[in-house]
């Protein structure tokens, strides 16, 4: 049995000035996290609020990020970009 479909609009094709529309301002700004064999790089945080080797906590642009693991140590610091290596077990974010 077929099904039918009343008053279904064609789909209209997309225009090339739609696929390269900018994003909504401040998206390069957002906080990205990425990880990896053994190790997770976190771009845009703005401030460490706690490390050790099972915790880090890190301030995002809205909220927090809290890393628990073990051995955790920070591989590179740079303005805003942490690369930490270890265990990971968790990752919480926080929205304040």
């Amino acid at each position: 049995m077929a099904v039918r479909y009343r008053h279904q609009k064609p789909h209209r094709p997309i225009r090339p000035s739609e696929l390269f529309v900018q994003p909504p301002a401040g998206f390069y700004r957002q906080a990205a996290l990425y990880y990896s064999a053994g190790e997770m790089e976190i771009e845009h945080f703005r401030k460490i609020l706690d490390f050790d080797e099972d915790r880090v906590r890190l301030v995002l642009g809205k909220g927090s990020v809290t890393i628990t693991g073990d051995g955790l140590t920070i591989a590179s610091l740079e303005k805003g970009r942490i690369l930490l290596r270890g265990q990971f077990c968790k990752v919480e974010f926080s929205y304040e």
